[in-house]
């Protein structure tokens, strides 16, 4: 697996200057795979950029968003052409940045949560996307859906729904995208919508429940990295987090950052001195992962090494021996729950809006 981190990190990415700023410091922080937000080729130098991750020996991946002008579920034949037409324009960002992929909710618009989806809604996007992808698989760029959240699109929220959606394009270079943050809100269990997803998973985002620290919130990560070990998963990882403080308040307002890092940092002194709750060392529960400190390198995540215990088969042991540099809670054994997705089957749009 490549580990990689977002450039919301440290900037929400609208000038030259802050972009190159942010892949120093993602390369310094010992990160070797940095994801930019959606570019404008207007404002923004690709060539340039492309060739200062060459100089850091820096992998990329990009992604993009729609905005309602863009939406390709409308019902507006005008809007999706656009929408189509915009996804061109990124892939071939993506292709010059040299990224593999095109990630992010780009099936929908983003923010679109208010509205029922429609069954012709559905039919448009997955048209568009078919013909967006293989045009991007002539680039060598293939297009990763992000699973968000019933707050941002309307659309696809859950793996399943992912699955099939992929399944109604019949292409061969869509993929998904998945997102802790966003799996905690919609998945039953996160470890085994990974294991139903299995293959069509094609990019991976680790985030907390509040968007902020690693390991200081609800989420066990132990159970998501099993899963993706067993899914024989090898691809790119990256940290997803936010500082307000880097941030434009219209950003800040999409992606509900009320207590993001920069909040929480301003209270921080109130809990200076309180005992901070210990990370196991050695085998965990179950001889699945072992866990080990490590030097405070990486800004807001002390980072610790995520280790195979390599007693497991013969997929396990061949599987790298260093996963992540980032900070976990106490790992845990599989929660062993039944599979939420027994049945591969289309969504009822019905089924998809109800209260869940």
């Amino acid at each position: 697996m490549e580990f990689g981190i977002h450039a919301f990190v440290w900037t929400e990415g609208r000038t030259q200057d802050a972009l190159e700023t942010a892949m120093d410091r993602a390369r310094a922080a010992g990160f070797g795979l940095f994801e930019f937000p959606g570019l404008d080729p207007k404002v923004i130098d690709i060539d340039r950029l492309a060739k200062h991750a060459a100089k850091l020996d820096l992998k990329v991946v990009a992604s993009a968003g729609l905005t309602p002008a863009h939406d390709v579920t409308s019902s507006d034949p005008e809007i999706a052409r656009r929408g189509e037409a915009f996804l061109n324009e990124a892939v071939s960002v993506a292709r010059d940045l040299g990224s593999s992929q095109l990630s992010g909710p780009i099936f929908s618009a983003h923010q679109k949560f208010s509205d029922l989806p429609t069954e012709a809604g559905w039919r448009t996007s997955a048209d568009v996307l078919t013909r967006v992808a293989e045009r991007a698989k002539a680039g060598g760029v293939a297009l990763c859906l992000e699973l968000v959240n019933r707050y941002e699109t309307n659309l696809i929220n859950t793996v399943k729904q992912g699955v099939a959606y992929i399944g109604d394009t019949g292409s061969d270079n869509i993929f998904l995208h998945i997102d802790t943050f966003h799996m905690n809100i919609e998945e039953t269990d996160q470890a085994q919508a990974i294991r139903y997803a299995g293959e069509h998973i094609g990019y991976v985002h680790v985030g907390e429940n509040h968007r902020g620290h690693l390991g200081t919130g609800a989420i066990d990560f132990a159970p998501v990295f099993d899963a993706l070990i067993d899914i024989g998963y090898t691809k790119h990882v990256s940290v997803e987090a936010f500082d307000s403080r880097a941030l434009g308040d219209p950003l800040k307002a999409t992606c509900d950052l009320a207590r993001s890092l920069g909040r929480r940092r301003r209270l921080r002194p109130a809990f200076q001195g309180l005992p901070r709750p210990p990370v196991r060392r050695g085998t965990a529960p179950g001889g699945r992962l072992r866990v080990t400190g490590g030097a405070a390198a990486i800004p807001f995540f002390r980072p610790v090494n995520i280790a195979l215990n390599q007693t497991g088969n013969s997929a396990r042991r061949q599987a790298p021996a260093r996963l992540a540099r980032f900070e976990l809670p106490e790992t845990t054994t599989r929660t062993g729950a039944p599979d939420p997705c027994p049945e591969r089957r289309k969504p009822c749009f019905r089924s998809m809006t109800s209260p869940r």
